[in-house]
């Protein structure tokens, strides 16, 4: 995210914001910069308590996986471009997993409680390994990545289960 690499705290802004100050004070001028922050955050409060009164929430409704930096990459400019264009996208999960290769977890977020998935588990895909679930019968869905299916006995393997309970 751009904005997070901006500096606000070295010299040059301390030096901007006290001359803001000072003109503000002695002459008077409106600080335009404070007054639209002033905005923005009274604007974010108000929407975070009015969710909160309207007993709205938002949960995971679908996960994916990607592997390796040239597909987490190309799959972030398709989930840019769908928010672009106001469509359903899919958010990156900030930390990565995988202890050789970047495996990013993508989720996308619902606020129609009828889509939420109520439960989830992490499973290994190997049927000999003491982790090993398959859930398919119990109406959970697999949630995995081809290259996190193990080829051999010792590799790591991960596989996430997700539903929707009927009672939640």
């Amino acid at each position: 995210d751009p904005s997070l690499r901006k500096k606000q705290h070295g010299p040059k802004a301390a030096a901007k914001k006290a001359q803001r100050l000072y003109n503000s004070v002695v002459h008077g001028v409106p600080d335009k910069k404070a007054e639209q922050q002033e905005t923005s955050n009274m604007t974010q409060s108000i929407m975070r308590r009015q969710k909160m009164k309207m007993g709205t929430c938002s949960a995971l409704r679908k996960i994916a996986f990607t592997v390796g930096k040239e597909e987490t990459d190309q799959f972030q400019r398709q989930q840019d471009e769908l928010a672009e264009h106001s469509l359903p996208h899919l958010l990156r999960v900030k930390k990565t997993v995988g202890l050789h290769e970047m495996v990013v977890i993508w989720y996308e977020p619902s606020s129609d409680q009828d889509e939420f998935l109520t439960e989830l588990q992490l499973a290994h895909p190997a049927l000999d390994h003491q982790h090993y679930k398959n859930l398919a019968e119990k109406n959970y869905r697999q949630y995995t990545h081809d290259a996190l299916l193990p080829t051999a006995p010792a590799q790591p393997g991960l596989v996430m289960w997700g539903r929707k309970r009927s009672d939640a």
